[in-house]
């Protein structure tokens, strides 16, 4: 009983949702129904969607329209209706009863009806006028292969280096600490954790992995992610200065540039070329029906 009195509350909640919304008014794209077996299908066969599933009067309710219907209900509420569909068809029973009892107000002939109508029409229109230019302006397998080769250059994982430094007040400092990493063969990251003054020095002075030009977001200076591309693996800097101090550096790996395949960015060549595509074909388009129409405008009215 309780389960039935949920279902039943539901059902009445999606029925006040979609009529604010107004849910069927651009029919959404159809969701599939609730999976069955195999076997049931074999068995079976899926219901066709001009099933009649109702009847008011000389009116036919199909399984089409509940579908269409669910289909268009918000995202939060969609699945739960998907699993009640037999209690959802109530729901849409009781919108096209409150459709007849509209009509019997005379409401379709009244100014604001007529004037939503011309507008939905009007924007579903465009709206399926749109999505069919999308796909004329969709690029083709050759163009999206054509604009990599043609620049390959920009389909290359950024060098980087995996780096440390040590960062004194001092050059007298800076030296010192030089001195004991050549002829002592002291720990970097001992002597990071030991001396440097930068908020690295608990990590033994690490900078982790860096690309380049990184330091523009970090706020790490630019002569630290220079010395540390400019060294080889394994290897430290002199010393070094910047305007927060002097510096040691040290490079640990060094990653080498990698080209990108085709399979790895042609999404997003893809998405690229649609998006000029789509900007100089809508303007060229707009242009013509603009001058086939003799579009004017009178901006002067606008208060």
């Amino acid at each position: 009983m309780l389960i039935a009195t949920r279902i039943t509350r539901f059902a009445a909640a999606v029925f006040i949702l979609a009529a604010l919304a107004d849910a069927p008014a651009f029919a959404a794209e159809k969701k599939a129904a609730p999976s069955v077996s195999a076997a049931e299908k074999e068995k079976k066969g899926p219901p066709p969607g001009d099933t009649v599933i109702a009847t008011l009067g000389g009116d036919k309710i199909t399984l089409d329209e509940l579908d269409t219907y669910i289909a268009a209900l918000p995202d939060n509420v969609r699945p739960m209706a998907m699993m009640q569909r037999t209690k959802m068809l109530d729901t849409v029973i009781s919108r096209r009863l409150i459709y007849r009892f509209a009509e019997g107000k005379g409401y379709a002939s009244e100014k604001g009806v007529k004037d939503y109508l011309k507008r939905a029409r009007r924007e579903i229109m465009i709206r399926m006028a749109l999505q069919d230019l999308q796909e004329e302006w969709k690029p083709m397998t050759e163009e999206i292969k054509k604009e990599y080769e043609k620049n390959k250059g920009k389909f290359q994982d950024a060098a980087a280096v995996t780096a440390a430094h040590i960062m004194v007040t001092s050059e007298k400092e800076a030296k010192d600490l030089l001195a004991k990493l050549k002829k002592k063969g002291a720990d970097f990251a001992d002597l990071a954790k030991k001396y440097s003054l930068a908020p690295e020095r608990a990590n033994g002075g690490s900078l982790g992995k860096m690309t380049k030009g990184q330091h523009q977001k970090t706020g790490l200076p630019a002569i630290i992610e220079e010395t540390a591309f400019s060294l080889e693996a394994g290897g430290h800097s002199g010393i070094v200065r910047s305007q927060f101090g002097w510096h040691i550096v040290y490079t640990s790996a060094k990653d080498k540039v990698r080209q990108m395949p085709f399979k790895e960015v042609r999404s997003s060549i893809e998405e690229k070329l649609s998006d000029a595509k789509r900007e100089s074909s809508l303007k060229s388009l707009l242009s013509r029906l603009g001058k086939k129409y003799e579009v004017k405008k009178f901006p002067d009215r606008i208060p």
